[in-house]
């Protein structure tokens, strides 16, 4: 709802550059010798014996009942105390949370899908409310790096301390929405029975 300013204006053009460096760090790294080694060597790990489990001869029915299980019980573990919860400790909720919803997903065919679904859709919620957290806790880190970039830019200080003022302010208020918000979304997801028992 803040009005555009200067200050801003400045701040979006710094990031843009920090996005713009990202980027080209990330195609630098995908394009190194130690990427294609890695991808090699995982390919290579996949087509041996050696990455054949034992569970291989379990039935499929059994095998992601019990994974749909493990992955539930630490998300509800780690979400417990979500109320005092420090940022670093609900973004271990939140990789939790992704890492049931990928089981489900993968497993979707063996379930009825009505169920299925409204589960899936619960553990999304956790995992985007939690996600908006993160990128709140996120954003201090950034508005660092933001600062030191509109400092060496020249941009007049107190220019730089309105847009870094109005970032904070945004994180603050996005982290207190969203915690908010995430009680209910965590209550709406305890209480749902698994599908897959």
């Amino acid at each position: 709802q803040a009005p555009e300013t200067p200050a801003l204006d400045h701040a979006r053009t710094a990031a843009l550059a920090e996005r713009e460096a990202a980027h080209a760090a990330a195609a630098a790294a995908v394009q190194a010798p130690s990427f294609t080694a890695l991808i090699l060597d995982t390919a290579a790990w996949v087509l041996s014996p050696e990455s054949f489990l034992p569970e291989a001869d379990e039935p499929i029915g059994q095998f992601a009942a019990r994974i749909l299980s493990k992955q539930h019980r630490k998300l509800k573990r780690r979400g417990r105390a979500h109320d005092e919860a420090a940022p670093e400790v609900l973004h271990h909720v939140r990789i939790q949370a992704k890492k049931l919803r990928y089981a489900v997903e993968f497993f979707e065919s063996l379930h009825p899908r009505k169920k299925q679904k409204r589960f899936l859709k619960r553990v999304k919620a956790v995992q985007d409310a939690l996600g908006v957290v993160n990128d709140a806790a996120v954003a201090a880190d950034h508005v660092a790096v933001l600062t030191q970039r509109l400092h060496a830019a020249d941009v007049d200080p107190a220019l730089v301390g309105e847009a870094a003022g109005l970032i904070r302010g945004w994180q603050l208020a996005k982290t207190v929405s969203e915690r908010a918000r995430f009680a209910g979304v965590w209550k709406d997801y305890t209480g749902l029975s698994r599908y897959w028992t």
